[in-house]
């Protein structure tokens, strides 16, 4: 399955805890040196919840990935804006649907 952009899932990583005030701009100044291996298309999607507000989750898509395992390894953990965050396995969408179904058995 591959992710809009091109990449498969492998390549991105979701980020978890981000402040609801937080901007594309931001995602990319705490990967700092690793937003040099983000996706060329939309790297960074803010999710948000039916009613248009933010989750505090992101889906960033990276070139690799290698680049998006060794971002995850160096940025696990760290805070922005005094808000710890984690990263998780980007899911595919399919998979997503899939889960949500079987939870009904």
């Amino acid at each position: 399955s591959t992710a809009t952009d091109g990449g498969t899932v492998a390549d991105g990583v979701q980020l978890r805890g981000l402040p609801f005030d937080a901007t594309v701009d931001d995602v990319r100044s705490f990967l700092g040196a690793h937003a040099q291996n983000l996706a060329a298309t939309s790297p960074v999607t803010l999710l948000q919840n039916r009613r248009g507000r933010p989750t505090g989750l992101a889906d960033v898509m990276f070139t690799s990935q290698a680049a998006a395992a060794a971002c995850r390894k160096d940025l696990q953990g760290k805070s922005m804006k005094d808000r710890y965050i984690e990263f998780l396995d980007l899911k595919p969408p399919a998979a997503k649907k899939r889960a949500k179904d079987s939870s009904l058995d």
